[in-house]
């Protein structure tokens, strides 16, 4: 008997369904020979099949597996900070004694700081910082803190979530990214902080993203 070999082509694996691939296993079983019997076709379908549907089930998993995106590595934006000031973005709502004008330790801070592209207060707004920060530490200026960045831009639609212990007065500075969301779904990394423009109780803070993402 004359032996025929069949060869799967990429447009076989391009194909949008398993019922179509299957249609073009058919036809070229159809038209690789008319000798044939149907046993003998149905019996080269038989071995063709398990790889038919194995290469059907990897596609479609691969299109629709929230890990089949990259997610950007490298993003930066610009926190503009004001505190106990006008128009300020961050609300302290617990401290020693109940006095909310001190800065020590148990003081906790809300925030929902604009997020700009450069560090001028009327640069193009790329997002939001919300959370919170904790005055940690009795004898240094170390934060906990704990935020999402909401960011939308031409390039990426997400929020990145930043939990950890902040250094407030060192420079830079390096937080956690522990976890994103939208286009930055599954990155971790870190961020690396420093201050930009320091007006006292207006501060901009320039924040330097380093994402990697897990698979």
């Amino acid at each position: 008997m004359r032996r025929i070999v069949f060869v799967i082509n990429a447009a076989a694996l391009k194909a949008p369904t398993t019922i179509s691939m299957i249609r073009y296993v058919l036809c070229l079983l159809y038209s690789a020979s008319r000798e044939l019997s149907l046993m003998a076709k149905l019996a080269v379908l038989a071995t063709l099949l398990p790889a038919v549907l194995s290469a059907a089930a990897a596609l479609s998993s691969s299109l629709t597996s929230p890990e089949s995106f990259q997610a950007p590595s490298r993003v930066k934006f610009y926190m503009q900070d004001r505190q106990l000031i006008a128009n300020s973005t961050g609300v302290v709502v617990a401290a020693q004694g109940g006095n909310l004008t001190l800065y020590g330790f148990g003081t906790l801070i809300v925030m929902d700081d604009p997020l700009t592209e450069t560090p001028c207060n009327d640069s193009r707004l790329v997002g939001r910082g919300q959370g919170m920060y904790l005055v940690e530490s009795r004898s240094d200026f170390h934060l906990l803190v704990s935020y999402s960045a909401f960011l939308e831009t031409s390039s990426y639609k997400g929020s990145l979530v930043f939990h950890g212990s902040y250094k407030a007065l060192q420079s830079p500075r390096e937080l956690p990214v522990i976890a994103g969301t939208g286009d930055f779904r599954g990155v971790q990394g870190y961020a690396i902080v420093t201050t930009a423009v320091d007006h006292g109780l207006y501060v901009v803070l320039q924040v330097d993203c380093y994402l990697t993402q897990r698979m």
